[in-house]
């Protein structure tokens, strides 16, 4: 790693180590954008086409989640299972703090797709 924004996501490398674990620090849910309460995790989408081969029961890959709080995982997981747009906006507010905040970087070539904490 070479550049002032690599040094800095060297330095922050050293206590998060996978994209889930910056549901530690992030400070809003990206759902209802209520302040970080202790709940926040990582939120799977269950659903074909979001990193999934196989549909319901396997989790997409942790780039399609969203930092969650408690209440909207469990509106995520239930009612809000088909609330398409809800989930695009929180994966997509997730997504734009993390890049924002230097924890994702794009690789060379869009084949690539996105290196969390590289």
């Amino acid at each position: 790693m070479s550049g002032p924004l690599d040094q800095r996501l060297q330095s922050r490398m050293n206590d998060i180590k996978k994209y889930g674990d910056l549901a530690t620090i992030v400070p809003l849910c990206c759902g209802c954008r209520s302040a970080a309460d202790g709940t926040i995790v990582l939120a799977h989408r269950n659903r074909s086409g979001w990193g999934l081969p196989f549909g319901r029961g396997v989790k997409s890959l942790s780039i399609c989640g969203a930092f969650l709080c408690h209440n909207c995982h469990t509106y995520g997981d239930n009612d809000g299972r088909k609330d398409y747009d809800w989930w695009e906006l929180a994966v997509q507010r997730s997504i734009t703090w993390a890049w924002g905040e230097g924890y994702l970087s794009f690789g060379p070539g869009c084949g690539e797709g996105v290196q969390a904490l590289r």
